[in-house]
């Protein structure tokens, strides 16, 4: 009975590779394709490394990378990443064309079986290559790409190349649920190499992320420095329009004034990101931020007395309330005229003639006859010819 079983069972092993056999010879399997199939690990590693696939190339022959990551995917959890998996998978990841979710799936779980640099570079680097072609295939494993980065960055067990090789995928799908995790790392001090990869990242995922960009400039959970830099990247990135990086401005020069008790204790982050947030409001004529740049002005005129900015700096915020031209820029302008002038009815020497130049000749351009006042005072003090004689000039072209 055991020998008729035998028998049986050779009958039954012999059909399946006479089948097989008449099978691949009535497709005319390629020579490449069976050397595959019949060679041993290091056979199949040669062959992929020597292997060239191109629009032509018939589909047995096209399939072999996908064959071969299939066998790395049943092999490893067998024997492990040894007995030359790891050549194979290297040599077969790059000619991988990923078209389909299942084949999606399989370089994704090709990256978890390995814990190898090389491995996973590769892999990555065919995950960026499919973006381009077809984002979908690769989005279903963003979370984990987020997970792996968190986590590689903040213990530093990956090899550096890895990490920069999964932000930089981060940074080809500019997905805005990368956003959050980026600047969190941009801040994070890691090495020049990994700090630009941050920042190329971070950059690309930004034209998706505007609600996200309002939200972080204005919290007070993040530093002036980290808001500083986050505006900074915004400011060069030539996908933003003017008038989002203007609102960005106005809601991060918001939040330092509401910050700002002791000025004279105002870090050199804060005022830096000022007067950017300034500069902006400028460049975009935005006059919805004129109320907010005039309450800024107030604290400019001590950051200028105590020399934490330069003349010229704060003649670029005069220029900026005179170019919103707005009620708020009228007010502000008017009063700092009136503290100069107070200031030269005691000690004339102690004003500014540059800056009070400026004012003058703003409150000019401007027009608004409620400026009248202390424009004449002007002509009634002790300045020098040029500046009375810009009051003058000024008086003569108010509105009436």
């Amino acid at each position: 009975m055991k020998r008729k079983l035998n028998v049986q069972k050779g009958l039954v092993t012999f059909t399946i590779i006479t089948s097989l056999c008449c099978n691949i010879s009535a497709t005319s399997a390629p020579q490449q394709y069976i050397d595959f199939v019949t060679g041993s690990v290091e056979d199949k590693t040669t062959l992929l490394e020597n292997l060239t696939i191109s629009p032509n190339s018939p589909e047995l022959v096209a399939s072999i990378p996908e064959e071969a990551l299939e066998f790395v995917q049943e092999t490893v959890p067998l024997i492990g990443t040894g007995s030359g998996m790891k050549e194979l998978t290297v040599a077969a990841v790059p000619l991988m064309q990923v078209r389909t979710q299942r084949q999606g799936a399989l370089l994704w779980n090709i990256f978890t079986l390995f814990d190898d640099s090389q491995v996973r570079v590769a892999v990555l680097d065919a995950m960026t290559a499919t973006v381009d072609s077809n984002k979908r295939l690769v989005s279903p494993y963003l979370e984990g790409l987020h997970t792996f980065v968190a986590e590689s960055v903040a213990t530093n067990a990956e090899d550096s190349s890895t990490s920069v090789a999964a932000i930089s995928l981060l940074g080809r799908m500019a997905d805005p649920s990368s956003f959050e995790l980026l600047f969190r790392l941009m801040n994070s001090g890691t090495s020049p190499e990994l700090s630009q990869a941050i920042e190329d990242a971070l950059c690309a995922v930004i034209p998706s992320s505007q609600t996200t960009l309002l939200r972080h400039i204005s919290q007070n959970t993040y530093s002036s420095l980290e808001k500083y830099r986050l505006f900074l990247l915004v400011q060069k990135n030539e996908q933003i329009s003017p008038l989002f990086k203007a609102e960005m401005a106005e809601k991060a020069l918001s939040t330092t004034i509401i910050n700002v008790e002791d000025v004279s204790q105002t870090d050199s982050s804060t005022i830096s990101l000022q007067l950017a947030a300034v500069q902006q409001i400028a460049d975009a004529d935005w006059t919805r931020a004129a109320a907010t740049v005039a309450d800024y002005y107030l604290i400019a005129q001590t950051q200028f007395s105590e020399e934490l900015i330069t003349q010229e700096q704060f003649l670029g915020i005069v220029s900026c309330m005179e170019g919103l031209a707005t009620s708020h820029s009228v007010s502000a302008l008017i009063n700092h005229l009136g503290v100069l002038n107070l200031a030269a009815a005691q000690e004339p020497a102690s004003v500014n003639e540059e800056v009070l130049l400026a004012v003058i000749n703003s409150l000019g351009a401007l027009g608004d006859k409620a400026a009248f006042d202390n424009l004449l005072y002007v002509t009634y003090l002790p300045y020098p010819e040029a500046i009375t004689t810009a009051a003058r000039t000024a008086l003569a072209g108010l509105k009436w």
